[in-house]
């Protein structure tokens, strides 16, 4: 592995600063979503699971270049685009939700869970613009935790929600068209 000025890690900076941007600017959605009230000791073990594999998955980016495919880079790339593009409007949305409301408007009328489907578009993105085996069993342990941990969230939700959430469960898929 070798640092390089073009390997991966430009592609993750841009997740980075959206993540900054709501710990600076919108500290309540930040909390929101840290929030682990309720949790049982193996959700949060899952949650705090979930919540470090995109940072190591950053980390690694440092020391990971592009692949030499054009192909594999294009693909990666649109699917990236499609992730940022999908982030970026799933925290708009969040970050305009009031705190003891739920979450159904913008992206969200397609997804329950966009913020965590655009991220693995955009991690997807990465890994296939690189063709790295680790980056893709990272992706696979990735998408594995955060299934664990939407489960958790959208059982507190059910609590917190009650029939309003019920009634947004049965419009909205979980993921996109699942």
């Amino acid at each position: 592995m070798n640092i390089q000025l073009y390997n991966a890690w430009f592609l993750t900076v841009p997740i980075i600063l959206v993540g900054i941007y709501i710990a600076v600017f919108y500290r309540d959605a930040a909390k929101r979503m840290a929030d682990m009230t309720g949790y049982s000791r193996k959700e949060k073990v899952f949650t705090v699971s979930a919540s470090m594999t995109p940072h190591l998955f950053t980390l690694l980016t440092v020391f990971i270049p592009l692949s030499a495919n054009k192909i594999s880079v294009a693909i990666g790339f649109l699917l990236y685009a499609i992730g940022l593009i999908g982030f970026i409007a799933s925290v708009a949305s969040y970050v305009r939700t009031p705190s003891e409301t739920l979450a159904v408007h913008g992206i969200y009328k397609i997804s329950r869970n966009p913020m965590y489907v655009a991220a693995f578009f955009a991690y997807a993105g990465i890994a296939a613009a690189t063709l790295n085996v680790l980056l893709t069993i990272l992706l696979g342990m990735m998408m594995l935790l955060h299934h664990k941990m939407i489960v958790s969230e959208e059982s507190l939700c059910a609590k917190r929600f009650g029939k309003q959430y019920e009634k947004y469960r049965e419009n909205t898929p979980r993921y996109l068209f699942v």
